[in-house]
Order: structure tokens, then sequence, then C-alpha cells
């Protein structure tokens, strides 16, 4: 049985005070979800890079800190949206720009005696908050938290642009549409899986199926001729659609389609009908295109999620009770806008790209770009030392993770097993608080008991 042991060094470099905290820990399911999608992979293309074998390195190689408790539970394997993340490690050197990653010690870092121990520190200016809960996850997710998937095993679903809405767990089908709608028809098709034999290579049984044609030519749109098609974790794909965004009194239109395990079909949620008047709102209409489309409205644990006309805030509305209103407008310095739309993640909030701009080192000013979250409570979290100066494709990796942390994304389907897991649990008996006038250094050995 594998074991885990964590010890918390706080060092205070103006008053010279020490803190030190040790906890156990315990393992949760995330590793034999992962095992038995890899064991079914093809070993002799991924298992240089991407296997997870040896735990220490690969499996359990990365780190995230959050400032809450989490769920001691095996099943509890996803990525939390219930408590932010504070700080994240994985093997590499780091980088003293980002505001949330350290840096491993290779010095420190060592198997010995049936241990595998494993040291990072964090400078003054990383990973500042409060620490509630440490986590081991997969090395690339420690790397790079905001990144869900490795990008290398894929089946194409049809040569058409379509992508991933929904899965029917009772039944397994996986439910598509395209990812640009026009407003009389709305196409919806279905495929069996296997996920139990084959589940990364070959996932798909038999052939495609029509499951729908949605019309919604009796809807009114005059600034645009598009819906967006969101999947939500409830069992629901939500269509949205918006009208009367430059006037500044925005109108919604809300959908919802249930997959159904009797019928192997879908079906509309006629209750659920609904039209949101949003008065002195401003919403980003979607683009036409399709190679480019861009989510401008998402649904997300009860809340529609809609991006603002001028693209620089997201506005959360309740759909229990429509009145309730936030704009969550991001806080990095000289941010710009969230051009590459937002999608739901699952448990809470959304994914987005932050655009913003700096001044770089010859004098000028430089556009970049980075990928993060917005959570349910408006809270952000992003790394402005991992960036792009060009726009990253959103729709490639926001994807429909499953319980068993496999994902489908865009019209390519990453039938893979999402990296950005919760391997082990450790909750501190009382949370601490880094300031940046602390460093920090995280020890964090496992051991086959």
């Amino acid at each position: 049985m594998v074991k885990g042991h964590v010890k918390i060094e706080l060092f205070d470099h103006k008053t010279g005070k020490r803190i030190v905290k040790e906890h156990e820990n315990m393992l949760t399911n995330a590793l034999a979800y992962r095992a038995g999608i890899d064991a079914n992979d093809n070993l002799g293309l991924y298992s240089s890079e991407y296997s997870l074998m040896p735990l220490g390195t690969k499996g359990l190689g990365g780190l995230f800190l959050f400032d809450g408790p989490l769920t001691e539970d095996v099943g509890n394997v996803h990525f939390p949206m219930d408590v932010h993340l504070t700080g994240c490690a994985g093997r590499g050197a780091g980088n003293p720009a980002s505001n949330l990653q350290g840096t491993i010690d290779n010095t420190s870092t060592k198997y010995e005696d049936g241990k595998y121990t494993t040291v990072w520190n964090f400078l003054p200016s990383q990973a500042n908050g409060v620490i509630a809960a440490l986590a081991l996850t997969h090395t690339r997710a420690g790397d790079n938290p905001f990144h869900m998937y490795r990008a290398n095993a894929w089946n194409r679903i049809s040569t058409g642009y379509r992508h991933f809405v929904a899965m029917d767990p009772d039944t397994d089908t996986a439910y598509f549409t395209y990812n640009y709608q026009a407003t009389s028809t709305i196409s919806f098709y279905k495929q069996k899986l296997s996920r139990h034999l084959l589940r990364v290579n070959s996932p798909y049984m038999g052939t495609e199926q029509s499951a729908l044609n949605y019309s919604v030519s009796g809807e009114t749109l005059t600034d645009r001729n598009y819906w967006d098609i969101t999947p939500d974790y409830d069992g629901y794909i939500y269509l949205c659609a918006t009208q009367g965004n430059q006037n500044g009194n925005a109108t919604v239109y809300l959908r919802r389609l249930k997959a159904s395990a009797d019928h192997f079909s879908l079906e509309e949620d006629t209750d659920f009908r609904q039209t949101l008047t949003l008065p002195e709102i401003f919403l980003y209409p979607s683009n036409a295109s399709k190679n480019t489309h861009t989510m401008a409205l998402a649904v997300s644990n009860g809340y529609l999620y809609a991006l603002s006309y001028d693209r620089k805030s997201v506005y959360r509305i309740s759909l229990a009770d429509t009145s309730q209103v936030r704009q969550f407008t991001p806080t990095i310095d000289r941010f710009q806008t969230m051009d590459c739309g937002i999608y739901p993640h699952r448990g809470s909030g959304i994914w987005t790209e932050f655009c913003y701009q700096v001044t770089n080192s010859t004098g000028g000013t430089e556009t970049r770009r980075t990928r993060g979250l917005i959570y349910e409570d408006g809270e952000c979290r992003y790394d402005l030392a991992s960036y792009t100066t060009s726009s990253w494709s959103m729709k490639d990796f926001c994807g429909y993770v499953t319980d068993d942390l496999r994902m489908f994304s865009s019209y390519y389907v990453y039938f893979d097993a999402c990296q950005n897991y919760i391997g082990t649990i450790c909750n501190l008996e009382e949370p601490i608080t880094k300031t940046d006038s602390q460093s920090l250094k995280i020890t964090y050995s496992i051991t086959d008991g």
C-alpha cells in the first residue's frame, strides 16, 4: 500500500521565524483510473513521456496547494473548484516570474530504502495565501494546472466540425454536434463507446447515428445567427443564444436537452425553457466562423456565464433566481480581454484565456495570453509566467471530463486521461498563510508500505 508523508517549512526572511508542520495523507482512486486507461494505451508511442511509472516522478510527480480542505474520500479525484489553487509545482526548474509554481530541489529529491522523497521550494513571490490542503498529482499537472490533456491519443469523430456535448453513462453513449449552429436546425449525433475494453485508441463501437434534429426556426434572433451548445455536468446539454447586446438590454434564450437512457435519444426539458431579460447588460455575440467559434455563453453548476460585449468581464446569472447577477472582472495588471471564449469547468466555474499587456525587456508593449480559471465566487487563478503571444486554441483543451478522468474535446476526441487530478489528499489540522516575506519548502515522501 502506498503511503505519503508531507513536511512543510515556512521561513520568514524578516523575522527569522520558522514554522514546521508534518502530516500523513491518503491515496485516492485517481491512479487506478489512470492505470486502467494507460494499460490500454499504445505504450510503444507514449510510455517514454506520459506513463504513470515511476509514481514518484510521473503519476505522483506534481504538487497542488489549496486554500481550503479537500473531502477525504478515495473517489475525490477531480481538480476541486470549491477551494482555490494557491500554488503548484512539477519536475521542472520552475520560473522565478511565476506567481504559483515552485521549483524542484534535485539535490534533495531522491529514492532511498523504499521511499521516494520530493522536495519543492517556493520563493517569497510564489504560492502566497492560505494553504489548508496539499495533493500530489501528475507531474504535468504540477507544471501546468490549466492544461488538462496530453494531446496525443485522439480519434476524429467524423470529417465534419463536431464537438462533444454529453455522455449518457447508463448506455455508454457519446453525443456530438457541430461547433457552430445556424438558427434553423441544430443536428445532434450519437455513437456507442467501449469504455472497458478499448479505452484510448479505438473507443467507438459501430457507426455514428443521428440522435436529434432540433428545430430553432421559431426563435427570432436579430443580432446573431449562431447558438452556443454547452454541456454541463448535470446530465443536460444547454442551448444558449443572445440578442440585443449592443443596446445594453440583452436577451438570453435558454433551452436544454436530456440524454435519455430509456430511449437512447435526446429529449428537450420543455419545463426549463427560459428567456432572460438582462437590463443594462451588454453581452458578446459569438462569431460565425466554424473554425474559430468562440463560446460566449456557458452553463456551469446552476449558473449561466455570459461574456461581456467588450470581453473584459463575465456575468454570472443564477438559473434558480435570474435576478441574481454578478459581474466578474479579472484583476490582472493591464488586463485586456477574454477573447478565446468561456468553457464550463467540472465542479463549477469556467475556463478562459486572459489577454494582458506587459512592458518587455526592450521597453516596448507586448500582448500576452495565459490560460486560467474563474471560480464560482469570482476568484481567478492563472500563471503569468506561462504565456504565449498568440492565441491558445481553447476548444482543444477545454473538454468534458468523465468520472474516471477521461476527456472529450473539440472535434478531435481526446479519449484520454485528465492530467490535473487529485492523487493524494492531505488536509492540515490548521491552515497556514504564506506572505511575500516568506519562502516555503515542501518535502513529500511516498513509501510503498
